[in-house]
């Protein structure tokens, strides 16, 4: 009984008017059946049928949609009409299999089967269905029974390889598994994606025999490339690469798409081996690409050895491209980007100033801006704020103004300091415009205009030493510092990142008891907590979230200490 939607839908399918072609139908029903209307996707499929019984898509389609209404009896009849106009449709036949299966158990499967044999009795098809039928219900046996049977009537032992490679595996015969796939994929390599997927689950004591049996000495590239992708997944990248090296496809598109994947696959692992032999993929694939796709893959490539921690490859890469008079347009630009930014992952400021300097004609303005930006915060790290500032004296952007606001700072020029660190530059630089913020309004409360000390302090938390920029400010706060709170609490946070409880605890301490009535309060009353709750303190925690929310309601941490308190009672599970 169809409701009044499908009516509807079947109403437009059959309206006045230029006649729907079934392929444009199909679309509708493969639409519906998309957004979960299979009532009316079911109508739709039908009004295909109706058409061309035997389409093997418009069958397929309504046998999903049955299923779901729990209505799978309803695809009967449509398979039964497919079959008188074609004895052999192959689609109709797997759909009665199933059905009978579902419907009747192994008594009215095994009649679908006997006529799907009986209709095509040189087909492979309907021995393959079964198989499948009694791997999805564990049933082994049967499963290898059934290849068997159908070497046996079609008389030819190579049939249904990759059928028995998965009984084999799914028997736990791991040998006899890649024994059966090392056949299917000399014949089609197409299996290579299937094969290393069916094998990848063997457990690490069959593996060293199960890679021998697909790399013997008459194997084909094609078992090859199968035993370097497990390798690759069995996280042994360098026993992979060495494999898949001796064992590339001679086509040129064959070639390249092996070693995309597996530069792609290995590139997603962790692991600097994992990242050199992802390296050295993509350089090899660059050796035969065209100049466009070759220069990017060699500009990933360096990437890849840069990730290894190869900073010689990396910059022998770059540094060719970069000086390339014939590379494509951009390219050395991109390179000479990238190498820089690589002699900053390494610290080496001075020759990325150099670089710079030398490749000035051959990078857009903004791009170069932003790398001399880059080199000043390098250098304010090394401590050498003249060669800092000298980088993005000729930057008037507003990102370069910033970079000149934190010189300013770590040289105690507070007052210069304020009104450079202007927050809202731009959206893509949200963390840092969050850290802006963060220091301007600690430069809020600290009301002169020139404090050395404080700018020192900073600067030893820029170049990494947090416990030494901890205790100068703790210091400082305490020669009567106006905002002495603000600078304590940030002392608290850099004896957090130097990995000092003990350090922060004590300046907690010291802000609770002292600077209740300042805003640094909550935050230190919910440090407090959480160290106490880390110690396992967890009524010590309680009491101090307590006092937090009764304390200062109002406050934006206010919310967090709820929770945290929820957690502290057991209320809400921990993350």
């Amino acid at each position: 009984m169809l409701n009044r939607a499908s009516l509807a839908v079947l109403a437009a399918l059959l309206a006045p008017g230029a006649p729907l072609r079934a392929q444009e139908i199909l679309a509708r029903a493969l639409d519906l059946e998309r957004q979960g209307r299979f009532q009316e996707a079911v109508v739709a499929f039908r009004t295909v049928l109706a058409r061309e019984p035997a389409s093997p898509a418009a069958l397929l389609g309504a046998e999903r949609a049955y299923m779901v209404l729990g209505q799978r009896d309803s695809i009967v009849a449509m398979v039964r009409r497919a079959l008188a106009l074609d004895s052999a449709n192959a689609t109709a036949h797997t759909i009665e299999l199933r059905t009978a299966r579902a419907m009747g158990g192994d008594a009215l499967a095994a009649e679908a089967l006997a006529r799907w044999m009986a209709a095509a009795p040189r087909s492979e098809a309907p021995y393959r269905e079964w198989v499948r039928a009694m791997l999805a219900v564990g049933r082994v046996d049967e499963a290898r029974q059934a290849v068997g049977l159908a070497r046996e009537r079609l008389g030819d032992p190579e049939r249904l390889r990759p059928e028995m490679a998965q009984v084999e595996a799914a028997a736990g015969n791991w040998v006899l598994a890649a024994a059966e796939w090392r056949s299917a994929v000399e014949r089609q390599s197409g299996l290579l994606g299937a094969a290393t997927f069916s094998l990848q689950a063997a457990p690490p004591g069959t593996r060293d025999r199960l890679l021998r049996t697909l790399t013997e000495a008459d194997s084909t590239n094609a078992a090859r490339r199968v035993a370097a992708e497990l390798l690759l997944g069995w996280n042994e990248p360098v026993r992979a690469w060495a494999m898949l090296r001796g064992a590339l496809p001679g086509a040129q598109e064959q070639r390249s798409a092996a070693l995309r994947s597996f530069a792609d696959r290995a590139s997603a692992q962790e692991g600097r081996e994992a990242q050199r032999v992802a390296a050295e993929a993509l350089e090899t694939l660059a050796a035969t690409a065209g100049p466009q796709d070759a220069a990017g893959l060699r500009v990933e490539s360096a990437r890849a050895y840069a990730a290894a921690g190869d900073g010689a490859s990396a910059r022998r890469i770059l540094r060719a491209m970069a000086d390339d008079p014939a590379a494509p347009g951009g390219a050395a630009g991109t390179a000479t980007a990238t190498l820089v930014e690589l002699y900053l992952r390494e610290g080496n400021p001075s020759e990325a100033s150099r670089l710079l300097q030398q490749a000035r004609n051959r990078l857009p303005g903004g791009e170069a801006e932003r790398l001399w930006r880059l080199v000043a915060r390098s250098w304010i790290r090394t401590g050498d704020l003249d060669r800092a500032e000298a980088s993005v004296a000729a930057d008037s952007s507003l990102a370069g103004d910033e970079v000149r606001g934190w010189i300013a700072l770590y040289r105690g020029d507070l007052g210069r300091a304020r009104a450079l660190l202007r927050t809202g530059v731009r959206p893509s630089e949200r963390e840092s415009a969050a850290e802006r913020a963060a220091m301007a309004a600690l430069l809020q409360v600290v009301e002169i205009d020139w404090l050395p000390a404080l700018g020192a302090a900073l600067l030893m938390a820029e170049r990494g030493d947090t416990l030494g920029a901890s205790r100068a400010l703790v210091a400082l706060a305490r020669s009567g510092l106006t905002g002495e709170a603000e600078v304590l609490l940030l002392a608290a946070r850099y004896a957090e990142l130097a990995r000092d409880p003990s350090a922060a605890r004590a300046i907690w301490e010291d802000l609770a008891e002292r600077h209740a009535e300042s805003s640094a309060a909550p935050a230190a009353l919910l440090g407090l907590a959480r160290a106490a709750a880390a110690r396992g303190d967890v009524p010590g925690a309680v009491a101090r979230l307590e006092t937090l929310i009764l304390n200062y309601p109002e406050s934006a941490l206010a919310p967090e200490a709820r929770r945290e308190l929820n957690r502290a009672r057991g209320l809400v599970p921990r993350s």
